[in-house]
């Protein structure tokens, strides 16, 4: 099992996971969980995020630059209303347009630290390692 080093204050934090691509879905959820986070979805499309974010309030988001080829331009605009900070994960070059040039990026294939630390200074805490939040076996805890 992974073990992840995240603040014990993000324990509880429900994340929503934007990606199109199972298996890149998959590994964020794992961390994530094993970090204490509460996962929302994940979603691999723009309109199942729009759909999950209306009925879910998540204290921030993970989303992938590209969809299935196209720009979640929709969807982040959307985040940024709600005022849900997100992380951008992607392979391609750091993205300067609005509205994905307001989140903070982290280039594919993400480092399951780096996405964690990134996610932490989005929501204003502390990126800092506590042991005391290493969760060796979490138990998957998925809201969707």
């Amino acid at each position: 099992m992974y073990r992840s080093c995240l603040p014990k204050r993000l324990q509880g934090k429900r994340i929503l996971i934007v990606e199109d691509e199972l298996l890149i879905a998959m590994e964020f959820e794992q961390n994530l969980i094993a970090a204490g986070a509460l996962v929302v979805g994940p979603a691999g499309t723009s309109p199942k995020a729009l759909d999950l974010l209306a009925r879910e309030r998540p204290d921030a988001a993970v989303l992938d630059l590209n969809l299935d080829g196209e720009r979640p331009v929709a969807l982040a605009q959307a985040l940024v209303r709600q005022q849900v900070p997100f992380v951008v994960v992607t392979g391609y070059c750091n993205c300067d347009e609005a509205p994905f040039s307001l989140a903070r990026q982290v280039k594919k294939p993400a480092d399951a630290s780096e996405l964690i630390q990134a996610l932490c200074q989005t929501m204003g805490l502390s990126p800092e390692c506590d042991s005391s939040g290493i969760d060796e076996g979490a138990d998957a805890i998925r809201l969707s």
